[in-house]
């Protein structure tokens, strides 16, 4: 069964149309990937599920009903969460402080303080430091944990691997398996195809602002997914 449902939707930034009649679904319990190049709409599409985008047509339903006009917070209480580009972790609170305000909301479910501590370790160690001593992926663990400490349904994760070392973004890639183990479902954006392509049981990849390209890792070959990452067969550009 469907836990996200995606309609058709457009998206605008003032006269700016962002995204073309997005139609797309995530099965309850599945990791699904977006990925495409800078500009894309990958960002707007977590942005207008999220509630921090309007959306100027289509729908989005989330377990069968549309969310509408709901408000952002009113989205995490029943159950999506978002971790947004750039982490936005609050940096003169400690990790356990960031933690705490994660929940929030109380909703319940599996994911507490030492439930996090225990998928993300590190975050174990670093309990007491303060946010802004954090090295980047220090801040997307806790990024992610803090999130997670929402009991999101859904999580969204934005861009995950930016600005990361390689060593850094399978570190933090590693707790995907625990977060789905408890029930979460995952729709991720990532520009690192590799990484989306592992991480994930389908994929759609974006082009300014519509899908041009939807199936499974294994199904989807490397030129194919080349050619709809980067437009070359909607430019008439021969494959290589």
């Amino acid at each position: 069964m469907s836990l996200l449902e995606i309609d058709h939707l457009d998206a605008h930034y003032g006269d700016f149309q962002a995204l073309f009649g997005i139609t797309l679904h995530v099965d309850a319990g599945e990791a699904v990937s977006i990925i495409g190049a800078n500009g894309a709409g990958k960002s707007t599409l977590l942005k207008s599920i999220a509630g921090l985008v309007p959306l100027s047509g289509g729908e989005i339903r989330f377990d069968g009903a549309p969310l509408g006009q709901r408000a952002t917070h009113a989205r995490v209480s029943i159950g999506i969460s978002l971790v947004p580009e750039g982490r936005r972790i609050f940096p003169s609170l400690s990790v356990d402080e960031n933690l705490q305000i994660g929940a929030h909301l109380h909703r319940p479910g599996e994911w507490t303080r030492p439930k996090v501590y225990e998928a993300f370790p590190l975050l174990a160690r670093l309990s007491t430091r303060s946010g802004g001593r954090l090295s980047g992926g220090e801040q997307q663990t806790l990024a992610i944990g803090r999130a997670l400490m929402a009991n999101p349904r859904l999580l969204l994760l934005d861009e995950v691997s930016l600005g990361l070392a390689p060593i850094v973004v399978r570190q933090v890639y590693a707790a995907v398996p625990v977060i789905r183990q408890l029930g979460t479902t995952l729709l991720i954006v990532e520009q690192d195809v590799n990484q989306a392509l592992a991480a994930a049981d389908r994929v759609y990849c974006l082009l300014e602002g519509r899908i041009s390209l939807e199936g499974t890792p294994t199904s989807l070959s490397r030129q194919e997914i080349t050619d709809a990452y980067f437009g070359l067969s909607a430019a008439g550009v021969p494959p290589r």
